[in-house]
């Protein structure tokens, strides 16, 4: 996919909600607790969402992936969008595509309350290793005209294991909490894409331990068709036991 299609779906996010204002004290105040973090797995840049560039990159940048604030600045988010994992950025614009739908469909009070998104990928530092990255933005204009700006999180978190490809909408509450309105998996269609649906039920059994003669019994089949699904999921999956089903899918979060 090219990062052009990429770049028009992130456009389109950012410019989907009309968030509160902030005003220039405000950014100054965020800008200004930056100089008394101590070092945390979280960075945070505040974008120009027209240029698609970075007006601040705090300090933790270069501990978290590596990279200069010199590329940062000369490449803007280009510069992450071109290392994250080829096949996390395919996942990443069909979620996003999923959301912009949600947003302009289904939510409610878009332009009156504040909202953020959230997503995930793998990001190859510069290293040359894939990291896990969770970024969070809150679109925001600067009070008393249009410059519209994104105050975006990266956290860098255990890369030992492939996150699920997810994506979601989540809304400021009165506590000043952000709770989830609306997420998509993509990670878990394309797993289990595969998959017939009779075999999805037998895994979702198995994922609550139950055996092959309990499975035939809820499902109204037989133990040994229970284990012929069994077999042909393995086979699928070019897994080589249930057991190794089933911790890929709760580790990814594929399954409840």
């Amino acid at each position: 996919m090219l990062l052009s299609d990429f770049e028009s779906i992130y456009r389109k996010i950012f410019n989907a909600i009309n968030n509160p204002s902030l005003t220039r004290e405000n950014i100054d105040q965020i800008i200004k607790s930056d100089c008394s973090l101590t070092y945390n797995p979280t960075f945070f840049c505040i974008m120009n969402r027209k240029n698609l560039d970075f007006d601040y990159i705090s300090k933790n940048m270069h501990a978290c992936l590596g990279a200069s604030v010199q590329e940062l600045k000369e490449n803007g988010i280009q510069y992450i969008w071109n290392r994250i994992h080829p096949k996390d950025l395919k996942c990443l614009y069909t979620s996003l595509d999923e959301l912009l739908y949600y947003i302009n469909h289904q939510l409610t009070n878009k332009d009156d309350d504040q909202f953020s998104y959230s997503w995930n990928y793998r990001f190859r530092n510069s290293n040359n290793n894939y990291i896990n990255i969770i970024q969070n933005t809150t679109p925001f204009c600067l009070n008393g005209n249009s410059l519209q700006k994104g105050l975006t999180h990266f956290t860098v978190i255990n890369d030992q294991f492939k996150m699920p490809i997810q994506a979601s909408v989540n809304l400021l509450n009165a506590q000043h909490g952000f709770e989830t309105k609306y997420t998509t998996n993509c990670s878990r269609r394309e797993f289990l894409k595969k998959i017939s649906r009779r075999e999805r039920d037998v895994i979702q059994l198995l994922a609550q331990k139950h055996s092959s003669k309990s499975i035939g019994e809820k499902l109204f089949i037989s133990s040994n068709t229970v284990d012929t699904h069994r077999r042909n999921i393995l086979k699928k999956l070019k897994l080589s036991s249930t057991g190794e089903l089933i911790n890929i899918l709760k580790t990814q979060q594929l399954i409840g």
